[in-house]
């Protein structure tokens, strides 16, 4: 019985799931109820509030909260904390870019007004770099026609996002990392992260978001923090390369999954900046 055998292989790997999958609910419902503790109207006052608070007053369920919990782990801390080591290793490689982000920075001053070379460096990183290579699978409900390709009725449909920020029939040196492409003049001044277009023009030239009705929910969010991350980590610190060569021992190979990371994490020599 070729097939019961092929199923019984996956019974220890089902076990392991279910287990992790109970010992993740409990350590989330841990911190729930922790904050369930609290004093409401202190809640209410907006005196230390945080994700789960906003969970709470919409009276979910409790495998509801913890689902969510788990998603916004995954989709938003993960994805964002996976874009930010790839602008930082870009940074760490190109010492030129980094100096001019931090002049850029410092001439603005303590926060103060948007920084157009800072919005660049994320800009350019996120088309070079995005978190997620793949996003959520579609499916035809019709036959599609597509640029001379017919799209079966019932297919599974997916984008390649990188390859779409890498398109050199849309940007000129695709793999370079060029954040003045960005700025006024560049190519892609006036592109969207959250559309992937330019104003006026309908061609997708990046989604690191993903577009339309299903697209990322929090652009907006993660590109705050994006940017509000490195201003602090480049105004407190230089980033220097502790290896030797062109690379500086920075290794900018890919490991893929939901979340494409660098395969060997970052590691960089960091240099407290002299203030004032």
């Amino acid at each position: 019985m070729p097939g019961f055998l092929e199923l019984a292989c996956y019974f220890p790997r089902f076990r392991r799931l279910s287990s992790a999958q109970k010992s993740h609910h409990v350590a989330v419902m841990a911190l729930v109820g922790a904050r369930r503790q609290r004093d409401r109207e202190e809640i209410r006052a907006g005196q230390r509030r945080c994700y789960v608070d906003t969970l709470l007053e919409l009276e979910l369920p409790d495998e509801e909260i913890v689902s969510l919990c788990w998603e916004f782990m995954n989709a938003a801390a993960k994805t964002t904390s996976t874009a930010l080591e790839w602008i930082m290793a870009r940074l760490v490689l190109h010492q030129d870019i980094q100096d001019k982000l931090w002049k850029d920075i410092s001439r603005t001053g303590d926060g103060e007004g948007r920084i157009p070379f800072l919005d660049a460096v994320v800009q350019e990183a996120l088309r070079r770099h995005p978190p997620a290579h793949y996003l959520l699978a579609h499916t035809t409900d019709k036959d599609v026609y597509l640029d001379g390709y017919t799209i079966p009725k019932g297919s599974i449909v997916n984008y390649g996002v990188a390859h779409i920020g890498r398109d050199a029939a849309s940007w000129t040196s695709p793999d370079e990392f060029v954040p003045g492409r960005f700025l006024e003049g560049g190519e892609g001044h006036g592109v969207s992260v959250t559309t992937g277009c330019s104003n006026g023009d309908k061609s997708m030239r990046m989604m690191p978001f993903g577009t339309g009705r299903r697209a990322c929910p929090g652009p907006d969010v993660a590109l705050t923090v994006l940017k509000s991350f490195v201003e602090n980590l480049v105004t407190r610190f230089e980033w220097k390369p502790v290896g030797v060569g062109d690379e500086g021992g920075v290794i900018m190979e890919e490991k893929h999954g939901l979340v494409t990371e660098m395969k060997t994490p970052l590691r960089t020599c960091l240099l407290v900046r002299q203030q004032g």
